[in-house]
């Protein structure tokens, strides 16, 4: 099936019948929502509305009961959380102090180099990260700096990208 549609603007995010259940509770049923691509939208609404579930459905966190969801032309419904963010689509959370140890330029650091497939898996922890980490921050020569305590700091983090 083809993306959901309504205007000429390319859709960046969709979805069409999206609907989820626990048991016998529905909490979604046949959402259908365009997100043409550079719009912005606010998702508002009292508590126990399913904010967060439909956040969670269009990320992969949750699995819809029926339904699809669409990230530009392509049909994500069976994807799951990693490859959702691989292709582009990712979250963010009120509480963004998931590492309290780092800075905000080491956090968008560690961020940078899972997204460039810099992390490394938990068996290798202990050894540092490739040379293209300092690159990949912006200081091609690698000197020292903010950058080199970065990626020193940032080796620790490693084991928590997702690989």
């Amino acid at each position: 099936m083809s993306p959901p549609t309504q205007s000429k603007a390319p859709i960046a995010l969709g979805t069409r019948g999206l609907s989820k259940s626990f048991g016998s509770l529905a909490v979604a049923r046949d959402i259908a929502i365009n997100l043409p691509v550079g719009a912005r939208y606010a998702l508002i609404g009292p508590n126990g509305a399913g904010k967060t579930t439909l956040i969670n459905l269009m990320t992969g966190m949750l699995a819809p009961n029926a339904g699809q969801i669409f990230l530009a032309a392509d049909d994500i419904t069976a994807l799951g959380p990693q490859e959702r963010v691989r292709r582009g689509l990712a979250r963010t959370f009120q509480i963004n102090t998931l590492f309290a140890g780092l800075n905000a330029l080491e956090a968008v650091t560690l961020a940078v180099a899972e997204r460039r497939g810099l992390c490394l898996p938990a068996s290798t922890h202990s050894r540092p990260l490739p040379s293209q980490l300092p690159s990949a921050a912006g200081r091609p020569d690698g000197s020292g700096g903010v950058w080199a305590r970065t990626a020193r700091r940032s080796t620790r983090l490693t084991t928590s990208c997702v690989s």
